[in-house]
């Protein structure tokens, strides 16, 4: 499927594999999709599942580094809430244990902040505050 030309082919193969939770062998398909849909309607959603990807593979920098780029780039779009989030539990995620360097920690601490702010009105925190 890597070689075909038909792009809507081998969207529609990727989400299958990413479905069958074979993120191995959909992550060199979404990395081509993505480039290829660039600038059209069907790159919120390779962008979205391409993000999702790396995060079910525990590559929680880059999922991070895609989630918030999702948000930047959809701010519209339905998962723009759901990436931004994402994007900082990624690098809460990615925290190493407390004797090791804190950096990763830190920037976790202040992207959670940041969408904190940026996203007041979600449930959930209004719990967690109260």
């Amino acid at each position: 499927m890597l070689k075909s030309t038909d792009l809507e082919a081998k969207q529609a193969y990727a989400i299958k594999l990413y479905e069958k939770k074979k993120y191995y062998k959909a992550l060199p398909l979404f990395e081509e999709l993505i480039t290829m849909f660039r600038g059209t309607k069907k790159s919120e959603m390779t962008y979205y599942y391409y993000a999702y990807t790396n995060y079910y593979l525990e590559d929680y920098e880059t999922a991070g580094y895609d989630f918030g780029n999702f948000a930047n780039s959809f701010p519209t779009s339905q998962y723009a809430e759901e990436c931004a989030y994402m994007h900082a539990y990624c690098y809460y995620l990615d925290s190493p244990e407390y004797a090791l360097d804190q950096s990763s920690t830190l920037k976790a601490l202040n992207e959670l902040q940041l969408f904190i702010d940026q996203f007041p009105h979600v449930p959930e925190l209004k719990n967690a505050t109260s």
